[in-house]
């Protein structure tokens, strides 16, 4: 079982839906290799495998909250439900909220699931990122590659 796993979710064809992906594409030199790196196209049987299959995961996603583009939000999703409706610019009707609910009702969470949420604005085929989105998708990279490095030390206990 991997002891931390850094999960991207996203959609390249969909504009800011492309966040999650392009902030694990951006990290991926700078973990350890000991670190599992994954991108997830909205696949949710591969998301409940990967959450289920690691000791402490970090998933990283757009949301769309009403928030300021760019807005970047962090949950505690293995101590409770993701809010209601943040999660809701995949094209699936079951998105990463429904996944970590399900992986949650089988009693498989990691110990640790931290979920980053990146405000988007423009989710639309074809778009590009909106403005202010390509900081983010750095402010964002900088906070997992800190919180894998806090987290090394106590996964590795």
């Amino acid at each position: 079982m991997a002891r931390l796993t850094i999960i991207g979710v996203g959609n390249l064809d969909r504009g800011d839906d492309a966040i999650g992906l392009l902030v694990v594409r951006s990290i991926a030199g700078y973990i350890p290799p000991d670190i599992d790196v994954l991108e997830n196209r909205g696949d949710v049987t591969a998301l409940v495998t990967a959450l289920e299959s690691t000791e402490n995961a970090v998933v990283i996603d757009a949301v769309r909250s009403g928030a300021e583009p760019g807005t970047i939000h962090t949950f505690d999703a293995a101590g409770g439900p993701l809010p209601t409706g943040c999660f809701r610019c995949s094209t699936h009707a079951f998105g990463l909220a429904e996944a970590i609910e399900l992986t949650r009702s089988l009693g498989r969470l990691p110990r640790t699931l931290r979920v980053y949420g990146v405000e988007g604005r423009d989710f639309s085929t074809g778009a590009a990122l909106s403005k202010g989105i390509g900081e983010a998708i750095e402010n964002t990279a900088e906070r997992v590659r800190d919180y894998a490095g806090q987290l090394g030390g106590e996964a590795g206990e």
